[in-house]
């Protein structure tokens, strides 16, 4: 009975590390370096970032210096380009970052933009930071900015 059992869970493993091995080259194959944006449609979130994100993250993304709001607090508003945004959001989906956006900015008014000028501004930000165009407009369904990972390095 032992060995059957053995056999049993060593096939299971042995049948499932296709479907794992598949996963993981699914999830590098789906990245910010694929060239998952347009450039209209990176325009098109330059502008949208001018109108309601420059104000709080400054023209350039690097932040902006702010009175702290408790001892200890940040002295600038977060930066949304080069190497520190880069390593926070590090192999994370897109859909989150896209998602802290919706319910977080603008600051003065959150969850004012639309899910399209949310998805729009993440393709400035891809732009600004270096990711590689593509053909066609970043997907605004969840389920696809899901399987696409923001990753700091290039593959």
């Amino acid at each position: 009975m032992r060995f059957e059992t053995v056999v049993l869970v060593a096939a299971a493993v042995v049948g499932t590390a296709p479907i794992v091995m598949s996963g993981a080259q699914s999830r590098s194959k789906h990245s910010a370096w694929s060239g998952i944006y347009s450039a209209t449609q990176a325009r098109r979130g330059e502008e949208l970032y001018r109108r309601h994100c420059s104000s709080g993250h400054g023209e350039n993304l690097a932040g902006l210096l702010v009175e702290p709001r408790f001892p200890g607090s940040p002295d600038r508003t977060p930066e949304l380009a080069g190497p520190t945004f880069n390593n926070n959001w590090n192999d994370l989906p897109l859909d989150d970052l896209v998602e802290r956006i919706r319910i977080s900015m603008p600051q003065q008014k959150p969850g004012s933009l639309s899910r399209a000028d949310n998805v729009d501004i993440m393709a400035y930000l891809l732009w600004i930071g270096g990711f590689p165009l593509g053909d066609r407009d970043l997907a605004t369904q969840r389920d696809a900015l899901r399987e696409i990972r923001f990753l700091a390095r290039q593959p």
